[in-house]
């Protein structure tokens, strides 16, 4: 690894629709590659930061709640987003 690579990673991705129809749309919508890889990067990072949070999704059919919402303890409760309203996205 170069000076200039080490933070950085390059990465070949590939989304089959098959596999993660959804995300496939979503991705597929943005027609400008630059912006879609922009929007794939802002999609993981809401995702890891749900895992990290430890708050679990119900479920992946139709639009599912945050589990947190509902979970015992937590200190935040979640704003009420959808995992499908965060698909929606605008780029800026």
């Amino acid at each position: 690894m170069s000076a200039g690579s080490a933070n950085k990673l390059l990465m070949k991705l590939t989304i089959a629709a098959d596999e993660t129809p959804e995300l496939f749309r979503v991705l597929a919508s943005v027609k400008d590659a630059r912006h879609r890889t922009g929007r794939l990067k802002d999609l993981a990072s809401k995702g890891f930061m749900v895992e990290r949070s430890g708050i679990g999704i119900l479920s992946s059919e139709s639009a599912p709640r945050v589990a947190g919402a509902i979970a015992e303890g937590l200190r935040h409760t979640p704003s009420g987003d959808t995992v499908a309203s965060m698909l929606d996205w605008e780029p800026s």
